[in-house]
């Protein structure tokens, strides 16, 4: 057999369907750069201060690890693969939030009574500057928008608006790019 590092994306997608936790690992260190970039941007002030985005893509590979050698992955291809871990960093970087919480509320740092991430004036303001700049769109950005906030996927955005995934990317490039101007506009 052929080392892994010379398969295609699709040969090593093949073998974790068949619960092959080498081939996850190999598909996942191809794709790192990504991933880390991404985790990156998921984690807020309170994670990075304790958990850097090495640390929580070693607990993406070990969960994605556990849930191949339990067969639970379910990917036709490299980009469906991508999706699921996708999904599994989320997860996990919601934890230790979650986690990071907890641990400011015990230490007493953090009140009981405050909601956590967003429980400051400021992000208040943030919100009616979103909400103002939202309403100045057109109704096809804000539907846009809407949409993507509640699924976060463009292939659901796509679905629900009838167009294909580039057309939604586009579209959603523009609708964003409008929200971001005019949020600009109200600073």
């Amino acid at each position: 057999m052929k080392p892994l590092g010379e398969f295609s994306e699709q040969e090593l997608v093949d073998l974790v369907l068949l619960g092959d936790r080498d081939a996850a690992t190999e598909f996942f260190q191809r794709q790192q750069g990504m991933l880390r970039n991404r985790v990156g941007r998921q984690m807020g002030r309170r994670v990075r201060r304790v958990h850097d985005s090495t640390d929580l893509l070693s607990s993406v590979l070990r969960r994605l690890n556990e849930q191949v050698g339990r067969g639970r992955v379910q990917a036709r291809d490299a980009r469906s693969l991508m999706s699921y871990i996708n999904g599994v960093s989320k997860n996990t970087v919601r934890r230790r939030i979650r986690d990071a919480v907890r641990e400011e509320r015990a230490m007493g740092q953090l009140s009981p009574s405050e909601p956590g991430p967003a429980a400051d004036e400021h992000s208040e303001q943030l919100m009616d500057s979103f909400m103002e700049a939202k309403a100045s769109l057109s109704e096809r950005d804000r539907e846009i928008i809407d949409l993507y906030l509640r699924h976060g996927e463009v292939a659901k955005v796509g679905a629900a608006l009838g167009l294909s995934p580039v057309s939604t990317r586009q579209a959603l490039s523009r609708a964003r790019k409008r929200l971001s101007d005019a949020i600009r506009e109200r600073a």
